[in-house]
C-alpha cells in the first residue's frame, strides 16, 4: 500500500541525496585540481 511522504520522509532522502552530491562534488573538485595543476604545470614548464 502506497502511503503518502510525511516530513521525516522528505528529510530522509533530502539527507541521502545531499550525501551523494557532496561526495560526487568533492570527487569533481578533486578531479578538477588535478587537471588544474597538470595544466599549469605543463604550460610553466613545471
Amino acid at each position: 500500500m502506497n502511503r503518502p511522504a510525511t516530513k521525516e520522509d522528505l528529510r530522509e532522502a533530502l539527507k541521502q541525496s545531499t550525501r551523494r552530491i557532496t561526495i560526487t562534488f568533492s570527487i569533481m573538485m578533486a578531479c578538477l585540481v588535478v587537471v588544474i595543476s597538470a595544466i599549469w604545470t605543463a604550460s610553466h614548464g613545471g
